[in-house]
């Protein structure tokens, strides 16, 4: 065998072991919720928790954990991310997305808050995070979005 035979052997070989790498984290790692620094968020009511950090409430189902930075998630859900600032101002406040997206619910202030979707309570922590997917059997479907004490803070549209 040349230098140049040898030389496309570690290379054809190199190529194999980065593709077997990527290819079994993939595998591991495919379907895993995503997760926030600091546990896994609870709602507040009406849910139980689960060991793999997923839980679901009807038309809720959260799908946050412990692994993903904030920083991580602001990348991923850029398109689909709801801010509540101080006073429990929603923004945007009125937001449509294709049924079974995962939005995130951002607390843009360093109190704790709750809200509500469709009548159902959530909590997030100061400067927290929270993702959920949102499903309705029957489309379109508006989302009445409830903050702290305000009602009618703003809407879902699912389609």
């Amino acid at each position: 065998m040349n230098k140049n035979q040898q030389k496309a052997l570690w290379i054809v070989a190199a190529l194999v072991v980065v593709v077997a790498v990527a290819g079994a984290w993939y595998w591991h790692y495919e379907g895993e919720p995503y997760e926030m620094e600091g546990g896994t968020a609870i709602p507040t009511d009406n849910s139980s928790s689960t060991a793999g950090g997923t839980q679901s409430h009807g038309l809720v189902s959260d799908v946050t954990a412990a692994s993903l930075s904030y920083g991580q998630a602001i990348a991923i859900f850029a398109n689909t991310r709801i801010q509540f600032d101080a006073t429990c101002t929603m923004t945007p406040t009125n937001f449509s997305v294709k049924n079974g997206s995962t939005l995130m619910f951002d607390n843009r202030s360093k109190s704790a808050m709750t809200f509500k979707l469709d009548g159902v309570r959530y909590s997030l922590p100061g400067y927290g995070f929270r993702l959920f997917a949102l499903t309705a059997a029957h489309l379109p479907h508006i989302v009445d979005v409830d903050c702290g004490g305000h009602q009618n803070s703003g809407t879902i549209d699912l389609q």
